[in-house]
């Protein structure tokens, strides 16, 4: 009986077949959620009548404009750098 055994395990390595052996994949899926002080977009409130505007107030509305599309990209680019940090983590710690 044991040779019957063993000839077959012979014959089963010979022809290449492996005995036992399991392949396992598996995925792990992170999400990272960014703080919620990097979705800072600010608008302004409310614009004036427009056929009412001085050059000045123009002026002023547009430079309020400016300064809040500026912080907005800021808060975006922030937002980026965190997701490609956390991104990075994630490749590196698997």
């Amino acid at each position: 009986m044991k040779y019957i055994t063993l000839a077959i395990l012979l014959g089963l390595t010979a022809c290449g077949g492996e005995v036992g052996t399991e392949i396992v994949t598996s995925t792990k899926q992170i999400v990272v959620l960014p703080p919620e002080k990097l979705y800072d977009c600010p608008q302004v409130e409310s614009f004036p009548d427009p056929k009412k505007l001085t050059d000045l107030q123009v002026a002023r509305l547009l430079v309020l404009q400016h300064s809040k599309l500026v912080q907005c990209k800021n808060s975006l680019d922030a937002l980026k750098k965190f997701l490609e940090d956390a991104k990075r983590t994630v490749e590196t710690s698997d």
